[in-house]
């Protein structure tokens, strides 16, 4: 397996200023059998922001009303700044406001505290499946960019080049499954010109 295509292990936000209810969301589902390999959590807005802008987070699972910021104004933060972690919103109660503004910024589900174990597994569940077809499709636009960008290097004798990335999300090379930018503008020479001729094929 080319190690563009290596999928690393899920991440899911907890964010709740309820410290009970963030316990009862890590010790209630079972994360291995989600294939979920790291929960990480914030009590506050503040915090929830810093996790995100350091870490690729795929899975946001946050309550909408908090003292210090709510959950709406967390999702509007992160459409802002082009992250595009998966929303799942918690809330007290139903109100017609709310999902009108999480539709908006495209949050994939809304439920109601308490919170029903088996029913927040399920949606996580759809989640997951989701984000799983949005990488298949990501890989194969980027095997066709990884494909041209060897075809090239091989016909002007360079074995090594480099990928500039500019996302937060970008981690190393190909190894991050979004998408993938390059300065082809950086390269010069004939190689360079073939390489953006091919690219804008």
């Amino acid at each position: 397996e080319t190690d563009y295509m290596r999928r690393e292990p899920m991440k899911v936000l907890i964010v709740d200023d309820d410290i009970n209810t963030v316990d009862a969301i890590r010790r209630s589902l079972d994360w291995e059998k989600l294939e979920i390999g790291e929960v990480c959590y914030a009590y506050e807005i503040a915090g929830a922001k810093k996790i995100l802008t350091e870490e690729s987070i795929d899975i946001v699972v946050c309550d909408i009303e908090m003292p210090m910021g709510s959950g709406l104004d967390l999702i509007q933060w992160t459409r802002e700044h082009h992250i595009s972690s998966e929303f799942l919103f918690l809330t007290c109660h139903e109100s017609f406001e709310f999902a009108v503004y999480a539709m908006r910024y495209e949050a994939a589900a809304y439920l109601t505290k308490p919170f029903v174990p088996e029913k927040l597994e399920q949606e996580l569940y759809k989640l997951i499946s989701k984000i799983g077809r949005k990488q298949e499709l990501l890989e194969g636009e980027n095997r066709l960019v990884y494909d041209k960008i060897m075809l090239v290097m091989d016909s002007v004798g360079l074995g090594i080049f480099t990928v500039v990335g500019v996302n937060t999300g970008i981690r190393q090379g190909f190894a991050d499954n979004t998408f993938l930018l390059v300065f082809v503008g950086t390269i010069t020479g004939v190689g360079g010109g073939l390489l953006r001729d091919m690219m804008a094929e």
